[in-house]
């Protein structure tokens, strides 16, 4: 078994044999030519025009603006919205307080168990000579009854 080599760009490159298969640090050519490498350009970055540049400007401007006036519609609802959950708040406190005086006034004594109670107890209108009348232009004088 021989195996010719030879010595090329200090790598040592295995002769292709039919009989036998010879690895080797570096591949040889296939079919013996010279292989080109790919020429890597380097990328290539877009030119804009200054119209396009003001235009992607101005569209990135106009999207700020837009979004600083949405936040700003927000903040406004949220401040409305805060004032009217005070007024809802009012006026449930207001309709408690109405509830409890109704409730009051319901147990409230009415006027005729109020005069059935007085004649019950014997009071009734005052007569004639009960009634005292005192002179105003006087502090320690008072009629007598008539």
């Amino acid at each position: 078994m021989a195996v010719a080599a030879r010595k090329l760009d200090n790598d040592y490159v295995y002769a292709r044999s039919s009989t036998m298969r010879v690895y080797t640090h570096r591949m040889p050519a296939a079919a013996d030519t010279p292989q080109t490498e790919a020429v890597v350009q380097p990328a290539v970055k877009p030119r804009y025009s200054p119209l396009q540049r003001l235009a992607v400007t101005c569209g990135i401007l106009m999207s700020a603006i837009a979004i600083l006036a949405i936040m700003v519609r927000y903040a406004t609802i949220t401040e409305q919205y805060a004032v009217v959950n005070q007024y809802k708040n009012t006026i449930e406190e207001n309709k408690r307080t109405l509830d409890r005086l109704e409730v009051r006034l319901n147990s409230a004594v009415n006027l005729d168990e109020a005069r059935e109670a007085a004649l019950a107890a014997g009071l009734g209108y005052p007569a004639a000579s009960q009634i005292v009348k005192i002179d105003g232009t006087d502090a320690g004088s008072v009629s007598s009854p008539q």
